[in-house]
């Protein structure tokens, strides 16, 4: 039962990287930049950190 959950939690995480990966490769859009946006909108991260590809 442990197992066969952690084999659909490895596919879903595997799924999602794919996705992620496909649209930075075929669409420019980086999810992780989006998502680094958001939690920075939100006051999760500092506004004071200031990566290269975030997204404004």
């Amino acid at each position: 039962v442990g197992g066969d959950i952690a084999m659909v939690a490895a596919d879903v995480v595997l799924a999602l990287l794919v996705v992620a990966a496909s649209l930075e490769g075929f669409a420019g859009f980086c999810l992780g930049c989006r998502i680094f946006a958001w939690l920075q909108h939100r006051g999760m991260i500092s506004a004071d950190i200031r990566p290269d590809c975030a997204v404004r």
